[in-house]
């Protein structure tokens, strides 16, 4: 069984020996079994049929269902789907594309982080611990807008994080822009969380690590500007073609669905600790001691387990909060948690074992 191993360890890392083969290995990885499972009903059918309805109708600007405005959610999502329907037809893989293509963003954005502060090696085994997590890989096959939400989120702190750490002015500024351009993509994604998630990783972080002025370094003119014409138009419009869609989305869906418990799936703050447990094996178990080492030697300031540690925590504590949850609510938290298993596990010699069971878990999910 070793040898088996390592002789296809060898053949991964020949085959994958640049970011762009990488990448292009896990995108066909999260896609090959893309097509197998049948569309799930509410979620899956209901995120199809909304984007079809777009496609039919020509108007993209409200999200209907059978024609009545659907205005629980932005429009980015049933775009990126819709376009998709418009090249390809409608189809079962062709549903999956919008989180397929937010997995590996997801992905890209913490090879990019891990190996900004590790190195290469870590950076390849944190997107290792990504692609052969059944929690990732499940969301990345699964149409609904959550591993949207979350890769739109990563990207947005991985650029702010990448800014504070870049010396090239001119780069810095590149950064920031797209920052700032993520958030704006976010809130079209999801909301308000697409801006306040990622704010508050970055200020905690920023807290943590002791550096108060990447806060003002952080403050972007120009990056406003583009963040609210990215967001603010389509609320305006979409609130005179449906008036009181301002109220319901933010009032309703933002503030009374956070504070209260009238909402679907009311379970205690224990969920998503456990699940985040259960549904990342093996990973979870390859990686349980690094967490009594952290515990142990605490995090140094501005560093990649601080950071991660950081946003980790914040993701979880925001969504264990509320009475109402979902399995897909948390993925956000799945780049940190990928940061900090990676480097761990990449020094360890049973490496290739975790990946392969990951692997396999991943499979037999979807069979």
């Amino acid at each position: 069984m070793t040898d088996i191993l390592a002789g296809l360890a060898a053949r991964v890392d020949h085959a994958t020996r640049t970011p762009a083969r990488l990448l292009g290995a896990v995108a066909l990885w999260l896609a090959a079994l893309a097509w197998l499972r049948p569309l799930s009903s509410p979620d899956e059918t209901r995120y199809t049929d909304i984007p079809r309805w777009m496609v039919e109708s020509g108007d993209w600007l409200v999200p209907r269902i059978n024609g009545l405005p659907f205005v629980h959610k932005p429009p980015l999502y049933f775009w990126m789907e819709a376009v998709a329907i418009r090249l390809f037809g409608i189809g079962t893989f062709t549903s999956r594309i919008p989180p397929l293509l937010a997995g590996l963003l997801l992905g890209a954005c913490v090879y990019a982080l891990v190996r900004s502060y590790k190195g290469e090696h870590a950076a390849r085994w944190s997107l290792a611990a990504l692609a052969f997590n059944p929690l990732l890989y499940g969301g990345s096959q699964y149409a609904n807008m959550d591993m949207l939400v979350a890769a739109l989120i990563t990207a947005t702190v991985t650029c702010a994080v990448l800014a504070v750490r870049e010396d090239d002015p001119r780069r810095e500024r590149r950064l920031w822009l797209a920052a700032y351009v993520a958030a704006g993509l976010s809130v079209l994604a999801k909301g308000l969380i697409g801006v306040l998630l990622p704010g508050a990783v970055f200020v905690f972080y920023c807290a943590a690590a002791g550096q108060f002025r990447w806060l003002w370094r952080a403050i972007s003119l120009p990056g406003l500007a583009l963040l609210a014409l990215i967001a603010v138009p389509w609320f305006v419009l979409a609130d005179r073609a449906a008036p009181g869609f301002l109220h319901h989305f933010i009032v309703v869906q933002h503030f009374a669905r956070y504070a209260s418990g009238g909402f679907n799936n009311q379970i205690g703050p224990w969920f998503y600790p456990v699940e985040l447990a259960a549904a990342m094996l093996p990973w979870t178990i390859a990686s349980a001691p690094m967490w009594q080492r952290l515990w142990r030697e605490r995090a140094r300031a501005a560093s990649l387990e601080t950071l991660a540690l950081v946003w980790f925590v914040t993701i979880v504590v925001f969504f264990s909060i509320p009475r109402s949850k979902i399995v897909g609510y948390i993925f956000p938290a799945l780049p940190a948690f990928a940061m900090l298993a990676g480097p761990w596990v990449a020094a360890r010699a049973d490496r290739w074992l975790t990946a392969a069971i990951g692997a396999t878990v991943c499979v037999a999910l979807v069979i």
